[in-house]
């Protein structure tokens, strides 16, 4: 290499530096002049906003505009966690089995697993979420959980360790099986009007050993302070909320999706719940830059847009681990590398456009035009105009962006 390639190497790694250090100061476009400093060089240059604008091809550096760290409008949540070997045919139930079964609604979610969520939109498979519990504002409780002490003081009417009256202690007290003294403890228990789901409570039943002896870290669950049917992990409420955007907790390219029916994830999903407080002013901004009402769906899409872009698969196969077998787990580490840009008045029609073409996605599923068409809108409201894959080289942090 000739010392002149060389001496042109230099400055560029010193002016890229440069610009870097200048895009990280996010009050930039406020300022009427900023100073870049060459220390290879052993010189300062001062440039204005509009030489700066000229310079790196922006189509305007005042008219740019600030971008959010995506976790300041969502929570990541992982989806419910039955546990144990088996459990699964147990919870994860076909709508056959629901039928035959003839269990109570109360008790049932459509459920969603990685495989349910594609690019955009969940294509159900028509699993239901065997689910034994109630939302009372933001927990759950147990649903054979009863209201009051029976005659034995039993808080669960699925508490089997203690009998309510003379008739369940005789009957604990025998020498039939121990499956025949459950069924026998549970009709009885119906009768008495203790069980407001019997269909459900019957079918539980009949694996009472099996999800009883489960095991958690060394543990069996009912050492958790846990009744032996309940889950390991169930999460809160809000994993059931709509809408709501859900994807593959492990995935390789973006699978982002909108979910407006309200499913329940299982563990190999995670679920972004919005932050209104948050996202109810993104939805104003929107809602000023389009000068009409935008509703939630929408300001979702906003957001999904950006996470279904080629820049998210950019960042996904950087992370890549051969240990996961190539997967990413999509968590909130992740998350934080990804920056949602806010949009100003001038952006109208293609904030517009951007919205119809997600819509148009979430209805019907992604084609390799109409993403094409996504990647250069998401592109075009990218903070400071940055065109092409000089955003990943300079990996601006958006972390200490100004407030909307």
């Amino acid at each position: 290499m000739s010392s002149r390639t060389r001496d042109l190497s230099s400055k560029r790694r010193a002016l890229t530096e440069s610009v870097k250090k200048a895009l990280q100061q996010t009050i930039l476009e406020s300022l009427e002049k900023h100073e870049l400093e060459f220390p290879e060089l052993g010189i300062t240059v001062t440039v204005t906003v509009e030489s700066m604008s000229e310079l790196l091809g922006f189509k305007s550096l005042q008219q740019s505009q600030a971008c959010k760290p995506l976790v300041e409008f969502i929570d990541i949540l992982q989806g419910v966690t039955w546990g144990g070997e088996g459990s699964e045919k147990i919870f994860w139930l076909s709508e056959k089995e629901v039928t035959e079964l003839r269990l109570e609604s109360e008790s049932l979610f459509k459920g969603i697993g990685g495989e349910d969520v594609k690019k955009w939109r969940i294509e159900w498979r028509g699993y239901y979420i065997l689910f034994p519990y109630k939302a009372t504002g933001s927990s759950w409780i147990r649903t054979f959980k009863i209201g009051y002490k029976a005659k034995k003081q039993i808080d669960d009417a699925l508490d089997f360790t203690k009998c309510v009256d003379d008739y369940e202690c005789t009957i604990m007290q025998g020498n039939m099986p121990e499956n025949e003294k459950i069924k026998s403890i549970l009709n009885h228990r119906i009768a008495l009007g203790l069980i407001r789901y019997p269909n459900v409570a019957t079918y539980l039943a009949q694996y009472y050993q099996q999800l009883r002896s489960r095991a958690f870290e060394g543990k069996l669950i009912e050492q958790y302070n846990k009744m032996w049917y309940e889950y390991h992990r169930p999460r809160t409420p809000e994993l059931v909320s709509k809408p709501k955007i859900v994807s593959p907790r492990l995935t390789k390219v973006a699978r982002f999706a909108l979910d407006t029916h309200g499913y329940l994830p299982r563990d190999s999903v995670v679920a972004f719940i919005p932050k209104w407080d948050s996202l109810s002013k993104l939805k104003e901004v929107l809602g000023k830059v389009l000068s009409r009402e935008v509703t939630e769906e929408e300001v979702l899409m906003y957001l999904l847009a950006f996470l279904n872009s080629k820049y998210v698969d950019q960042l996904l196969s950087e992370k890549i681990s051969k240990k996961r077998g190539g997967y990413v787990i999509i968590n909130e580490t992740l998350l934080q590398s990804i920056c949602i840009p806010i949009p100003v008045e001038n952006h109208r029609k293609t904030v517009e456009r951007l919205l119809d073409l997600v819509k148009n996605a979430v209805a019907k599923g992604g084609s390799d035009e109409i993403e094409k068409e996504i990647n250069s809108l998401v592109q075009m409201l990218q903070p400071t105009g940055i065109t092409g894959p000089i955003m990943n080289t300079l990996n601006l942090d958006c972390s200490t962006s100004p407030r909307i």
